[in-house]
């Protein structure tokens, strides 16, 4: 199973780190969402091999060294990230997620033949917003 996604012990510390060091450009609050998982998988080891389309090709199964995120939100509302841990040898585990309305829902997949995890996320709306501000 993909369980660090499911229960990850990735502090929030360690997860802002990631997300600090790559800064990304973030669009919506899906894209922090999506972003901040992704730095988690990275906190716990997983090593990205293709994101965005390259992610979403079918060949990217041969896929096995590090690359950066580019292109991880080439699509509108959808993300999709692919990662290696133990290298080529432990296959390919999947993240995707699709934006619907407040929420982001996010399939988690590990090599086959394994179970793929299903998580719906709602994206978290920030104190400032709340109070009528920006």
């Amino acid at each position: 199973m993909f369980a660090p996604l499911l229960s990850s012990m990735a502090s929030p510390s360690s997860v802002l780190a990631v997300v600090r060091a790559a800064r990304p450009q973030l669009r919506s609050r899906a894209d922090a969402l999506a972003f901040a998982l992704h730095a988690s998988l990275c906190c716990e080891g997983f090593v990205l091999v293709a994101a965005g389309e390259a992610a979403r090709a079918q060949g990217s199964a041969a896929l096995v060294h590090e690359v950066g995120p580019e292109g991880w939100q080439d699509a509108e509302d959808e993300y999709t990230f692919r990662y290696t841990r133990d290298g080529a040898q432990s296959g390919l585990y999947q993240l995707s997620a699709l934006t619907a309305g407040d929420k982001l829902l996010v399939d988690a997949a590990p090599p086959a033949p394994a179970r793929v995890a299903h998580l719906e996320l709602r994206r978290v709306v920030s104190c400032a917003a709340r109070r009528g501000q920006r």
